[in-house]
């Protein structure tokens, strides 16, 4: 299925794990500042550098272990206007981090999440959606290997697993230091959580956006700032 943005389009019939509101939020919300390169692990269609690309204009690797997502995840940056920025690496990041050479000032993430849940028929969403192939101990090991001194790891996950996450990171000498708080809905509780970390402790900057009003009928303001560089409609 073809996605029309406001600078480019994305095709993402052949990705297990189809473009949704988590990754959107994430390529609008992670911290580019002053960054000159950037990490995307699991790009799955691209989409999430792609917006990284749009907000930075600065060199963009991105890893992909299925191969139909990394050739559709290609495919998509070669049909951008930045084409000369992005690269994609068919390979699992566990391989990828062996042959590095380089540490990065950004890595995102949209990582799997669901363990010993049920899993689907299709093998390809299983790997996309479980932590079987890329755990959290795994992912945050790999990103310290490959993460600058002084760079960002920014990631989103389900709200009931932040302090399993935070844990996790903290052995690997990561500290919080911006969280979004995502609602669904304004005066619903948080599902999802972005998350910036870094390896200096600071004070935490934290806010909360509702996706869409009490109602469930209109798009927030805070969620139209956010993402109306790339949504057709905001």
């Amino acid at each position: 299925m073809s996605f029309q943005f406001k600078q480019f389009s994305i095709e993402d019939e052949h990705c297990a794990m189809k473009i949704g509101t988590e990754g959107c939020l994430l390529g609008a919300w992670a911290d580019v500042g002053d960054v000159k390169n950037i990490l995307d692990i699991g790009t799955g269609s691209g989409v999430i550098a792609l917006m990284l690309a749009q907000r930075s204009k600065v060199s963009i690797d991105a890893v992909e272990i299925d191969n139909d997502a990394f050739r559709q995840a290609s495919e998509n940056f070669g049909n951008s206007p930045w084409n000369d920025l992005l690269q994609c690496f068919h390979t699992p990041i566990q391989e990828y981090v062996k042959s590095c050479r380089k540490k990065y000032e950004l890595i995102v993430c949209c990582p799997p999440y669901f363990k010993d849940s049920l899993k689907a028929v299709d093998k390809k969403r299983n790997l996309a959606r479980h932590t079987d192939s890329l755990s959290f101990e795994e992912l945050l090991s790999l990103a310290s290997r490959l993460l600058q001194h002084n760079g960002r790891f920014c990631t989103i996950i389900p709200q009931n697993i932040v302090k399993k996450f935070c844990d996790i990171a903290l052995v690997e000498g990561f500290f919080p230091v911006r969280v979004t708080n995502i609602l669904p809905k304004a005066e619903a509780l948080p599902l999802r959580i972005l998350l910036q970390l870094e390896r200096s402790r600071k004070l935490v900057q934290e806010n909360t956006i509702a996706i869409l009003d009490k109602e469930g009928k209109e798009f927030t303001t805070e969620y139209k700032d956010l993402t109306k560089e790339f949504y057709l409609n905001f």
